[in-house]
C-alpha cells in the first residue's frame, strides 16, 4: 500500500459539507435542534433556580429581621417589666426601712424619756433623802449643843 498525501484524501471543503449534509443532514440538523432545546431549557430551568433561590434568600432574610425586631421587642417589654418589678419591690423595702427606723427612733425616744424621768425621780429621791439626813444631822447636832450647854 502506498501512503497517500494529505492533500490527496481531501475533498475541497465545500464538497464535503455537501456529502455530510446529504448523508446525516437530516439527523445533524435534528440533533443540533435537540442540543439547541436542551440549552435553551437548561438556561431557563438555570434561570427560574436562580430567581427562586433569590427569591426564598429575600424572604428568609425578611423572616430572620422579622424575628429578630420580635424578639428584641419581647426582650424589651421584659426587661421593663422587671426593671418595674424590682423598681416596686425596692420602693417597698425603702418604705419597709422607713417604717422601722421611725418605730424604733419612736420607741429610742421613749426609752431615752422614761430613763430622764426615772434618772429625774431618782436623783428627786436622793435629794430628798439627803435632806432628811441634813435635817436629822442638825437636828442631833441640835440636841447634843443643848446637852453640851447644859
Amino acid at each position: 500500500m502506498s501512503k497517500k498525501t494529505v492533500n490527496e484524501d481531501k475533498s475541497p471543503p465545500g464538497e464535503l459539507e455537501i456529502l455530510q449534509n446529504l448523508i446525516f443532514g437530516n439527523q445533524a440538523r435534528e440533533t443540533s435542534r435537540r442540543l439547541a432545546d436542551i440549552e435553551t431549557r437548561l438556561n431557563e430551568s438555570s434561570q427560574e433556580l436562580r430567581t427562586v433561590i433569590n427569591n426564598n434568600q429575600e424572604i428568609a432574610l425578611t423572616n430572620s429581621n422579622d424575628q429578630s425586631a420580635s424578639v428584641r421587642k419581647e426582650l424589651t417589654q421584659r426587661i421593663n417589666r422587671q426593671h418595674e418589678e424590682l423598681t416596686g419591690q425596692i420602693n417597698q423595702v425603702q418604705q419597709d426601712l422607713t417604717n422601722q427606723l421611725r418605730k424604733l427612733q419612736s420607741e429610742l425616744s421613749e426609752q431615752i424619756t422614761k430613763m430622764g424621768n426615772t434618772q429625774q425621780e431618782r436623783l428627786q429621791a436622793a435629794s430628798e433623802e439627803s435632806r432628811e439626813r441634813d435635817d436629822s444631822l442638825r437636828q442631833e447636832l441640835l440636841t447634843l449643843t443643848t446637852w453640851l450647854d447644859d
